[in-house]
């Protein structure tokens, strides 16, 4: 589908379609700077918070997610551990 199909404007600095797409489906969100946005999504289980930052010195957008997570106690380490790998395995595909 194409850009003008889809009602958006092009756009230089991809945080400003991002703004764009946010206005489209009424997603709270608030332009902090000009090459950052930061926005609140509802899921099913919980709020998302993103924080999207635009740098253009290095053509990369770094997207931050939080959210709020209920482990149960007896749960807790598989979680830690998971978390573990999620971060090695990014943390080794920046580097390739």
């Amino acid at each position: 589908m194409a850009m003008a199909e889809t009602g958006y404007t092009s756009a230089r600095n991809p945080v400003d379609l991002i703004e764009q797409v946010a206005g489209a489906h009424d997603w709270a969100c608030d332009r902090t700077h000009e090459d950052e946005l930061t926005l609140v999504v509802a899921g099913n289980w919980t709020d998302y918070q993103l924080s999207l930052n635009w740098r253009e010195d290095l053509e990369s957008l770094h997207i931050a997610c939080a959210f709020d997570f209920k482990v149960p106690d007896n749960r807790l380490s598989e979680v830690y551990r998971l978390v573990a790998q999620i971060n090695e395995q990014l943390s080794c595909s920046a580097r390739a």
